[in-house]
Formats: structure tokens, C-alpha cells, sequence
């Protein structure tokens, strides 16, 4: 599936707001928690950084995060219950930042609701191929903007390596090498549902698609090798572009 999916005519409302009422479904670690560095890197503080976003409210399942965040952020309005938030909030765009295997099913009752207009979902983007299409028919049925959020792409250093490459300035590309270690998943809900081709590898083949363009082919493995997980430890793969270029994870 696409990375994001622009709807043929302006989403919804033709005439866009000068600023736009986020709500933020998942105040976990991803949602506000995570921070390596002095500028804005996880949802919450992103939104609240940004002149045009309003960051309206949280869902979460959990008491003790939604009151953390709601202390941190200084935000009333809290909710478990998700369809209550749309109905209550009415937000403008919805961040889903919760466990893949609940994406498929939140992005499309985000879009079916009257004001969402956009819908940022963190990556990976679900469990499979069939819960994506889910998600992009919701969307493109309703009129919504759906972005996953693989934003290393936006990072400077490969927007920079792009941009040579694009040029010419450092010759032609060829072939495209990634290689990925450590020790996830740790939780279990991961170790049951997520192994590290969709943690962290959802990254590299996103920027793979961005430098290399359409995959045409590929032959790879995924095994358990060393941890008792019900997703694999291990996994290598060959990957041949459209473009000509090849690849090696």
C-alpha cells in the first residue's frame, strides 16, 4: 500500500481551517513518551509544537496513561472509548498510535466520522495485506487523508541523499544495502503479533520505495532462530526494483 493516500478532490471541507483540532488515540510510549533529542519527537509533542494544530484530546485504555497525559499536556478531555471521542471532540485529524492489530479497525471508524479529515497512523500500518486495503477503502470511501508514519523519510540526511541521487551528483544507484540488529520484540503482545520486520524494518523499506521506486520482485526468509517468539528472529531478503535497482535486507 502507499504511504499515503491523497483523496482525488479536497478532503471533506474544501475550505480548510486555519487551524486544525488533533486528537490523539494512544498515550503510550510512541503517543507522548518516546524523546531522544531536543526537538519535537513523538505525537503529542509534535502536535502542540505546531502553530496549526490544536491537541484536543487522548483515548487510551488505560487510567493511569490518559492522566499522566492529560497532566502533562494539561487535557481534559480523556476518553476510553474512542467512538465517544469522535462524537464528543469532533476532532479535525485523528493520530492512531496504538497496537497494529487495532489500526485496521480504528482508521476506518475514524474516516466513517463527519469531521476527521486526515488520519496519521503509526506504522506498521496493520498485520497484513488485506486488514491495509481495509483501511485504504475506508479512507478513499470517505474522503480522508490517511498517512502512515514512516517518518524517516522526512529526516534531513535522507532527504539530502535523495536529493544527489535525484541530481546525479553522486552517480547512479545501483543497489541498495540495509542491515538491521537488536534484540525486539521484548513485549509480549510483540512477540505475538509484530517481530522486527514490521517494528523497526517497516523504516528501511520505506525508504527503499522512496530512493528505489515499485518493487518488482523478491525471494527472502524469515526464521526463529535463537528466541522462543511466535514471530521470526532472523530474516534476510533480495529485492529487485522496477527501476532496475536491486536490494539486500
Amino acid at each position: 500500500p502507499s504511504l499515503s493516500i491523497a483523496p482525488a478532490q479536497p478532503a471533506k471541507d474544501a475550505c480548510m481551517p486555519s487551524s486544525f483540532r488533533v486528537a490523539l488515540v494512544g498515550t503510550g510510549r510512541v503517543g507522548y513518551q518516546f524523546s531522544f533529542s531536543d526537538v519535537p519527537d513523538n505525537h503529542a509533542e509534535a502536535i502542540v509544537a505546531n502553530p496549526r494544530t490544536d491537541l484536543v484530546a487522548g483515548v487510551n485504555r488505560s487510567r493511569e496513561k490518559l492522566d499522566a497525559f492529560g497532566e502533562r499536556f494539561g487535557i481534559a478531555a480523556l476518553f476510553h472509548d474512542m467512538g465517544q471521542m469522535l462524537r464528543d471532540v469532533k476532532p479535525d485529524i485523528c493520530i492512531i498510535a496504538t497496537h497494529p492489530e487495532l489500526h485496521a479497525q480504528m482508521v476506518s471508524e475514524c474516516a466513517a466520522a463527519a469531521t476527521v479529515k486526515a488520519i496519521i497512523c503509526e506504522k506498521p500500518m496493520a498485520l497484513s495485506l488485506a486488514e491495509c486495503d481495509v483501511m485504504i477503502d475506508a479512507c478513499k470511501r470517505h474522503d480522508v487523508l490517511l498517512q502512515v508514519n514512516h517518518n524517516r523519510r522526512w529526516h534531513a540526511e535522507w532527504q539530502l541523499a535523495h536529493k544527489l541521487i535525484q541530481e546525479g551528483a553522486i552517480g547512479d544507484l545501483n543497489h541498495i544495502y540495509c542491515y538491521m540488529d537488536g534484540c525486539k520484540p521484548h513485549p509480549s503482545w510483540r512477540c505475538e503479533n509484530e517481530g522486527p520486520l514490521l517494528h523497526d524494518y517497516t523504516h528501511y523499506f520505506d525508504l527503499m520505495d522512496l530512493y528505489a521506486g515499485e518493487v518488482e520482485w523478491m525471494c527472502g526468509t524469515a526464521q526463529q532462530r535463537m528466541r522462543p517468539w511466535a514471530v521470526e528472529d532472523f530474516a534476510s531478503a533480495m529485492i529487485g526494483f522496477t527501476s532496475g535497482v536491486t536490494g539486500l535486507i
